[in-house]
């Protein structure tokens, strides 16, 4: 209910500024639910004639979702935030690096988008996040003890694909009631939203035959996933002299 309540102000702020710009509309679309974001920016964008934008915009939306997930940890196991935080903020960095680098073309061609997400607080809406909510947890609670940490991480990849938010809920809800350790809560954080990331790629594939903007999201994509599994390492190393 807190995610789905996040979500709904994040819905209001899309229907009430979302036409104000390009990047506020990705901003807030990724806040709510990046991957409905970027299959609507990347049919809309096109026909705006604003193809150009997509790489900058797609990766704005990833941005909004790596910080969301962070939050929602911050919510729910704070001490997961210690293993998550510094990956998350890291991938955030280099996705944000192409909108930053990408500023003046937008400056230039931007125009009104809005996108037609539906309320994440509609019957239908919380149903559904309530459902792989559990199916998450279930899941993820037979994979750690039929497979250790690794399979509750794996679990999480898959999770990732369909909704990060909801798969990052859980593994944060499973860490509080100690099903798993923190650390383990924020590595599912990262490896979620890592295959959210990358469940874009087809998407925009599929709605645009830009070889460009394809070529730039791949390369962007493998340096926030070269970046946060070393960060991720990184942090697990240090994490115990902290």
């Amino acid at each position: 209910m807190i995610v789905a309540c996040l979500g709904f102000v994040n819905y209001v702020l899309l229907r009430v500024y979302g036409s104000k710009g390009v990047y506020l509309t990705a901003i807030l679309g990724g806040l709510v639910n990046s991957t409905a974001s970027v299959a609507e920016l990347a049919t809309t964008l096109p026909s705006a004639g604003l193809v150009s934008l997509t790489t900058p915009v797609v990766l704005l939306t990833s941005v909004a979702m790596f910080l969301r997930n962070v939050v929602i940890l911050a919510i729910f196991a704070p001490s997961a935030v210690r293993t998550a935080a510094f990956p998350l903020v890291g991938m955030a960095v280099v996705a944000g690096y192409w909108v930053f680098r990408d500023r003046k073309k937008a400056e230039d061609l931007e125009g009104e988008v809005s996108l037609t997400i539906g309320s994440p607080v509609s019957l239908m809406k919380i149903l559904k996040f309530g459902i792989l909510f559990l199916l998450v947890q279930v899941v993820a609670t037979l994979g750690q003890r039929m497979l250790g940490g690794a399979g509750f991480q794996i679990v999480s990849v898959l999770g990732g694909l369909v909704s990060s938010a909801s798969t990052t809920a859980a593994s944060a809800n499973l860490a509080m009631h100690g099903s798993v350790t923190a650390s383990q809560a924020g590595m599912a954080a990262v490896l979620t939203s890592m295959a959210s990331a990358l469940v874009n790629l087809p998407i925009v594939l599929r709605q645009t035959r830009d070889r460009s903007v394809v070529r730039e999201l791949v390369i962007s994509s493998a340096l926030q996933i070269a970046v946060g599994i070393a960060a991720l390492g990184l942090q697990l190393r240090l994490l115990p002299a902290l």
